[in-house]
C-alpha cells in the first residue's frame, strides 16, 4: 500500500499567510465593534444618578434687558413747545416711522437717542363715515375699522411698541401718531372726500382722533392726508378748524402735513 503525506502539512506555509491574515483583519473589525458598542452605551443609556458625579451649577443665568441710551437733553421742553417761537434757537428733531419697512425700525434702533419726537404711521382715514381705520402689519396687513381703544391695543402689540418694551426700564420717546388717507394698499382719495364733505363724519373723525390722542398718552397727533381735491379744500379747511381747539384743549399737540405753498392751512396749525 502507497505511503501517503500528512494532508494538513503546508511546506511553503501558504495557509498560514492567508489564515493570519484573515485573524489579523476579524482583530480589527472585532475592536471597531467593542469601541461602537462601548460609545453607544456611552452616548445614549442613562445611567442612575448615584454612578454620575453632580456636575449641575449651582447658578443661574441673570434674565437680563438691554438698557436705553440716554436720550437727547431738552427732548420733552422742545415737544412742549411745539407751536411757539423758541426765544433762541433750539430746533425739534423729529422722524416719521412705517410699520411696513424693515428699513424704518433699523433706522430708530441706531439713531433713536437723537430725535425730540417720533411720528409713527398710526390711523388712517379711508372710510366715507369718519371711522378710525388700523394696519395691523403684524397679522398680515389686515385693515379693519377700530375703536379707539381697539386701535391702541393693536398699535400697542407691534414690532415699534415690542422693541421699545425690550429695554429695562422702557424707551420713553415722546410720540405724534400720523393720520393719513392710506390703508396699507392704496391711497383713498374718494372716500377721503365722501368723507370730508359730510358734516357728521368730519365731527366722528375728530371725535375718535380725539379720544385716541388721549387714551394713547402720546403728545399730538400729525395730519397728513395726501391728493386732497381742489374742490375738497374747503371741507379739509372745516375739519382741521373743527380739530386744532379741540386737541389744543386737551392739552395735546397737532401738526399738519402740507405743500409749502398752502398758506391758509399753515395759518390753521
Amino acid at each position: 500500500m502507497k505511503e501517503r503525506g500528512p494532508i494538513f502539512y503546508d511546506a511553503e506555509r501558504v495557509r498560514w499567510r492567508r489564515t493570519r491574515r484573515v485573524m489579523e483583519i476579524s482583530g480589527v473589525l472585532l475592536t471597531l465593534l467593542l469601541a461602537y458598542f462601548f460609545v453607544t452605551i456611552a452616548v445614549s443609556v442613562d445611567l442612575p444618578a448615584g454612578l454620575l458625579p453632580d456636575t449641575k451649577p449651582k447658578y443661574q443665568a441673570l434674565k437680563s434687558k438691554k438698557k436705553p441710551v440716554p436720550s437727547r437733553e431738552g427732548r420733552k421742553r422742545r415737544v412742549a413747545n411745539i407751536g411757539t417761537v423758541p426765544a433762541t434757537y433750539d430746533p425739534l428733531r423729529a422722524a416719521f416711522f412705517v410699520s411696513w419697512d424693515p428699513n424704518s425700525l433699523a433706522s430708530l434702533k441706531k439713531h433713536y437717542k437723537d430725535i425730540d419726537l417720533l411720528i409713527p404711521e398710526q390711523l388712517h382715514a379711508v372710510s366715507a363715515d369718519g371711522a378710525l381705520t388700523v394696519v395691523d402689519y403684524e397679522r398680515a396687513q389686515n385693515t379693519a375699522k377700530a375703536s379707539p381703544a381697539e386701535a391702541i391695543a393693536v398699535l400697542k402689540n407691534d414690532k415699534l411698541h415690542q422693541w421699545m418694551k425690550s429695554f429695562n426700564p422702557p424707551i420713553e420717546l415722546p410720540m405724534m401718531g400720523l393720520l393719513n388717507n392710506y390703508d396699507g394698499v392704496e391711497w383713498r382719495i374718494k372716500e377721503m372726500a365722501q368723507m370730508l364733505a359730510n358734516s357728521e363724519a368730519r365731527q366722528r373723525l375728530v371725535g375718535n382722533v380725539i379720544e385716541y390722542a388721549v387714551e394713547s398718552h402720546e403728545s399730538g397727533i400729525v395730519v397728513d392726508f395726501e391728493e386732497v381735491p381742489d374742490a375738497s379744500q374747503a371741507h379739509f379747511r372745516a375739519l382741521i378748524g373743527a380739530l386744532a381747539p379741540a386737541i389744543h384743549s386737551k392739552g395735546l399737540k397737532l401738526m399738519i402735513a402740507l405743500p409749502a405753498r398752502d398758506d391758509a392751512y399753515r395759518k390753521l396749525s
